[in-house]
């Protein structure tokens, strides 16, 4: 049963708490790493997330199902459901052991100029940032389904909260330079770690709320773990899956092609930290979008007015990324001047504001597409999106963000930020023209 609109407005007020927090947490966490660590170490940093980003291309996320069919697992009963969010559990710590066999490998066979040690840490450092919500994502994502959303906020200010602590307690202790690299390494591990475990717990306390089983939560009376990853992956997971890799890939390329044509590291830092807070544009598209996908998600199929309401609510949508996008270029000079405490001088602070006004208007475009592309993810048309939109837009990308680094040099990365975005929203344009959609309901 679909719930009232008063009790959405609960669930969304729940939400976006829970994505704040993350956001919130986020820029801390950031604001500590920019405080303590010297540009160039950062950079460090920033080109290791960008670098781990395209190799998550291999890293599927079959969970992502979960927003298609939980409606569906829950009506089949609590075997079928306990062992298919198990079975994709499974697979996410899987995924932990590959990040480590992965950074250990490449460590030693390409250490670069820091050496096998610091190219080892930079790359848990990145890995545990952007696997945190994959490997706990299978419980994570059941308790938002199931809407267990206060225990989902309550998990990530924990998870926030310890990588928050753990990364201010280091800067403390620590002196500054490259020896902090491993302890903030090892707390984002273990922050990881750590939340992936009390979501599995919740998980099945939820579960056994249902009526399942200790044979229901052992797998046992479903389908078997082979069977639910490779349905998963065959029909829906893994287009989903590729499509938010070139997403993320493409929002961190121009770092990525920063580090590719050896930026000078101090000027690739000062770029990254304005990256790092034209992010938080994305901050309220983000919990807006998901809890449409949760509202859509609850449903086993699909009703009428939905695309009419697609409309509307993606125009609502462009209005909040236009206001929050006028906040933080607004407030964008104090930012980066309490991001500097000193030690940026003037110029190098009013190019980073530079960078900050072009990234944050690249934002404005895609999220407001959050929306609509998720609703045509949702109601079937996946893997059109993925041939029509996001292999054109990735070659697209690449393009233009190696031909902008080469001429351009940092200013011509932050431009083609807009650029980018503007070619997926074209795209997504086309593709709508094209199909019909959302001119009439999926059928």
């Amino acid at each position: 049963m679909t719930a009232g609109r008063g009790a959405w407005l609960g669930h969304g007020f729940w939400n976006t708490l829970e994505h704040a927090v993350t956001r919130f947490a986020d820029a801390l966490t950031t604001m500590i790493v920019l405080w303590v660590i010297p540009p160039e170490i950062f950079s460090r940093l920033a080109i290791a997330q960008a670098t781990v980003a395209p190799v998550l291309f291999f890293f599927l996320s079959p969970e992502a199902v979960i927003y298609r069919d939980y409606g569906k697992w829950k009506l089949s009963g609590t075997g079928e459901l306990a062992a298919r969010v198990r079975a994709f559990r499974l697979f996410g710590w899987a995924k932990a052991e590959a990040a480590l066999a992965i950074a250990a490998g490449a460590a030693m066979f390409f250490p670069g100029e820091a050496g096998r040690d610091a190219r080892f840490w930079t790359l848990i450092w990145a890995f545990s940032l952007a696997l945190a919500p994959q490997i706990a994502g299978p419980d994570r994502e059941f308790l938002r389904l199931s809407l267990r959303l206060r225990e989902l906020g309550a998990i990530t200010f924990y998870q926030k909260l310890v990588l928050l602590a753990g990364t201010a307690a280091v800067a403390v202790l620590v002196p500054a330079g490259p020896a902090l690299i491993m302890p903030i390494a090892l707390v984002a591990a273990f922050s990881a770690l750590s939340t992936a475990l009390i979501s599995w717990w919740r998980a099945c306390l939820v579960l056994q709320s249902f009526g399942a089983l200790r044979d229901d939560l052992r797998g046992r009376t479903g389908p078997s773990p082979i069977a639910t990853i490779s349905e998963a992956v065959r029909t829906f997971s893994v287009w989903s899956h590729f499509s938010g890799v070139i997403a993320n890939w493409v929002q961190t390329m121009d770092l990525f092609f920063i580090g590719v044509f050896g930026i000078p590291a101090r000027e690739a830092g000062l770029y990254a930290a304005a990256h790092k807070i034209a992010g938080f544009s994305f901050a309220l598209p983000s919990a807006l979008a998901n809890l449409f996908s949760i509202w859509i998600g609850r449903r086993p199929e699909v009703a009428d007015g939905e695309a009419s309401e697609v409309k509307r609510l993606s125009f609502g949508l462009f209005g909040v990324c236009l206001l929050q996008a006028g906040v933080l270029v607004a407030l964008g000079p104090w930012i980066i001047s309490l991001f500097s405490h000193g030690r940026w001088n003037d110029a190098e602070r009013a190019l980073m504001y530079n960078w900050l006004c072009w990234l944050t208007g690249g934002g404005v475009i895609i999220a407001s597409t959050y929306i609509a592309s998720s609703w045509l993810v949702l109601r079937g048309w996946i893997v059109g999106l993925f041939f029509r939109i996001y292999i054109p837009w990735a070659f697209f990308c690449i393009f233009i963000y190696a031909l902008a680094v080469w001429k351009g040099g940092l200013d011509g990365a932050a431009m083609c930020a807009v650029v980018a975005s503007w070619g997926f929203f074209l795209l997504l344009l086309l593709f709508v023209k094209v199909t019909g959609v959302p001119v009439r309901n999926v059928k």
